[in-house]
């Protein structure tokens, strides 16, 4: 089971089903949303959201929009706490090393030069999810 899988079934409450490994693309319209974080192993993530993924939530699984969630604080919501679930389970380290995790919406000109140290396009159910993953040595202590 891959690991935003285990994340996205707790985070909807119930097993979610990825349907396959992509080699697709999005449009320049595609939601994508980042956070970066600092401490021990510093580093970012980039989660980019096929339009029909947040369809997908509201209305295949009935998903419940606390306090009117609009699409992109929804989106942002998910970037962060998979963030926080990478972070946690790569590393037991204190947390509140890491700076503050805030999600914010990326274009492609804000990407990092260099190709990502770990990217994947998957299917959750029928909806396109690129997850890409920089990772930066960490400094040592003087």
């Amino acid at each position: 089971m891959l690991l935003f899988e285990r994340f996205m079934a707790y985070w909807v409450g119930e097993p979610v089903r990825l349907t396959g490994l992509l080699d697709a693309s999005f449009s320049p319209e595609s939601p994508e949303f980042t956070v970066e974080w600092s401490g021990m192993a510093p580093g970012r993530l980039s989660v980019r959201f096929d339009a029909t993924f947040y369809l997908w939530l509201v209305h295949k699984r009935d998903f419940k929009r606390i306090n009117l969630y609009t699409e992109n604080e929804l989106l942002k919501e998910i970037t962060a706490l998979y963030g926080l679930y990478l972070i946690r389970y790569f590393s037991m380290a204190d947390l509140a090393e890491t700076g503050s995790i805030l999600p914010r919406r990326q274009t492609a000109v804000e990407l990092p030069k260099g190709a990502a140290d770990a990217q994947i396009i998957l299917k959750v159910e029928q909806c396109p999810v690129e997850i890409k993953l920089w990772l930066q040595p960490s400094k040592p202590s003087v």
